[in-house]
C-alpha cells in the first residue's frame, strides 16, 4: 500500500512538474511574439499582461504594477494603453494581432473542437462625474436611485464578445462602446459580423452557438 501510495505521489510531482515546464515555455513564446511585433511599447505590454494573468488581487489598474512580475514603473501603465495606436485604424490592426495571438495559443491548448460558444454581454459602464467625457448617455444603474426613482446613471454601454471557455473563464474576444444612434444588439451584430471575418480566428469554419448573459431581476 504505501509502495503505491508512494508511486502516485512520484506521478503526480513529475505530471505537475511537466505542466509547469508547459506553461512556463508557451509563456515564454506568448511573450517573445509581443516583443517581436509591431505594436508601441512591446515591453510595457508584455509586463502589463504578465501581470493581469498573474495578480488576481488587483482592483485597479494601478495595482496591477504592483505584481512581482511587472518591472516597470506604475505610470507605464498609463503609457501603454494611450500608445498602443495613434488612430482607428492603428487600433483594428493591434486588436487585430492580439486576437489572432490570443485564440493560436487558446485553441493549442484545448481539445480541438467544432463548436465554438460565444456570449454577448451589455454591462453599463457609469462615468456620472466625466463631464468632459463626450457622448454619454443615461444607463441602467440598479444600485443608484436619482430624481424619480429611477434606477439611472450617466455613462457608457459597453457591449462584450466573449468567448465561453472551459470552466468559470469567459475570454474577451471584443469590447465596444455602444453609440447613441445604436441599439446594444445592433453594436453585437457588427461585433460578431468583424470576428467571422477575421480569418485567423476562423470562426467560418465553426458551428458558433451565441449564449446571451441573462440577468438577474432586481
Amino acid at each position: 500500500m504505501d509502495r503505491k501510495l508512494s508511486s502516485f505521489k512520484k506521478k503526480a510531482e513529475i505530471d505537475n512538474f511537466a505542466f509547469m515546464q508547459n506553461t512556463k515555455q508557451k509563456s515564454h513564446a506568448f511573450c517573445l511574439e509581443i516583443l517581436r511585433s509591431k505594436i508601441r511599447r512591446r515591453s510595457g505590454t508584455c509586463n502589463l499582461l504578465m501581470a493581469l494573468a498573474s495578480y488576481q488581487d488587483a482592483r485597479s489598474p494601478t495595482e496591477l504594477s504592483e505584481s512581482p512580475l511587472f518591472h516597470h514603473e506604475y505610470g507605464s501603465i498609463t503609457k501603454v494603453l494611450s500608445n498602443l495606436a495613434r488612430n482607428v485604424e492603428e487600433r483594428a490592426q493591434v486588436l487585430s494581432l492580439i486576437q489572432s495571438q490570443s485564440w493560436s495559443y487558446y485553441e493549442s491548448a484545448s481539445v480541438p473542437v467544432e463548436r465554438v460558444r460565444l456570449q454577448t454581454d451589455t454591462p453599463p459602464l457609469p462615468k456620472p462625474h466625466s463631464p468632459t467625457l463626450a457622448a454619454r448617455t443615461y444607463i441602467h444603474a440598479s444600485n443608484n436611485v436619482i430624481k424619480g426613482n429611477r434606477p439611472l446613471n450617466i455613462g457608457y454601454d459597453v457591449s462584450h464578445i466573449n468567448l465561453s471557455a472551459e470552466g468559470k473563464w469567459s475570454l474577451p474576444l471584443s469590447t465596444q462602446r455602444v453609440l447613441t444612434d445604436e441599439t446594444a444588439s445592433e453594436r453585437a451584430l457588427a461585433q460578431l459580423k468583424d470576428l467571422f471575418e477575421h480569418e485567423d480566428l476562423g470562426f467560418s469554419k465553426k458551428l458558433i452557438i451565441r449564449y446571451p448573459v441573462v440577468k438577474k431581476q432586481t
